[in-house]
């Protein structure tokens, strides 16, 4: 005789599924990130570096 599981017997693994594989995503795809987000990004390609466009505040802030 097989005796019967309860429905929350899964519980644990599926929480602890449910924060891992998220945080796996997250850093999977900020490690594809390929973007530039400044000039700092562009020092160990040595391409020369033509311009940089400000980031402007918006009026009244």
């Amino acid at each position: 005789m097989h005796a019967e599981r309860s429905p929350w017997a899964h519980l644990p693994a599926l929480l602890l599924l449910a924060l891992l594989l998220p945080a796996a995503a997250g850093v999977l795809l900020e490690a594809r990130d390929r973007s530039v987000g400044g000039p700092d990004d562009l020092e160990g390609l040595g391409a020369p570096l033509l311009g940089v466009i400000p980031h402007l505040r918006a009026r009244g802030r």
